[in-house]
């Protein structure tokens, strides 16, 4: 069992890396691309263009994942799941991030302040607690960025991972351990994330503080 558990985490810590890494020209390429073939749309309209792209590949994913679904496979189905959905949304956010600033991706370092939105107001007052920080600063951007430094990335990145075992062990209990089932419930909880992401990361870059939005992983 010890075994099992070590070798989960290290799927987790790879699942984790692999869903933070983005192409900064294939993703700039895809926003201009966007931009270019609808030159009437505003900014929230290519946003929502990309939260729709987002939503069914989440679908798939989390169909995909499901269908086979057993407590033998619990583990690693959720894992897989749960960091191809990390991976969207955070391809998702940089592209709705690359709207407001095309310099965004510019510094070629993971985007982990992406994952604030992503993960949620719980996840950021949880990293705001760790450093001793109290309320009153707010989880605005503006705010988030004044703490987000070189010095207190570690913790952030250990708060993150944590939130993301956190939705793996949830996704595995409540979509991987029911055969079929387990596919049309987790592709329909995909579905309803990426929205209320997607939604969540563009207020995040118009300067909204982050609220306690009540989705199934804030």
């Amino acid at each position: 069992m010890a075994d099992d558990d070590k070798s989960n985490d290290s799927l987790i810590r790879k699942a984790f890396d692999w869903a933070m890494s983005v192409d900064r020209d294939e993703e700039l390429f895809f926003v201009n691309e966007l931009a270019r073939k609808y030159p009437t749309r505003n900014r929230r309209e290519l946003a929502d263009k990309i939260i729709g792209r987002a939503r069914w590949w989440g679908v798939g994913s989390g169909v995909v994942t499901g269908l086979p679904a057993n407590p033998w496979v619990a583990a690693p189905a959720a894992i897989g799941d749960v960091g191809a959905m990390l991976r969207a949304e955070v391809v998702m956010a940089a592209r709705i991030a690359l709207l407001f600033d095309p310099r965004y991706l510019d510094d070629g370092e993971p985007p982990y302040e992406l994952l604030v939105p992503i993960m949620g107001s719980r996840a950021a007052s949880e990293f705001m607690r760790e450093l001793a920080i109290r309320g009153g600063m707010g989880t605005s951007r503006q705010a988030i960025k004044k703490i987000l430094t070189k010095e207190t990335l570690k913790q952030f990145k250990r708060i993150m991972l944590k939130y993301f075992g956190l939705k793996v062990t949830q996704r595995g209990i409540i979509t991987k351990t029911l055969p079929i089932v387990g596919g049309v419930i987790g592709g329909t909880w995909n579905y309803a994330e990426v929205k209320i992401v997607g939604d969540r990361v563009y207020s995040y870059f118009e300067g909204k503080a982050l609220g306690d939005e009540g989705s199934p992983t804030a």
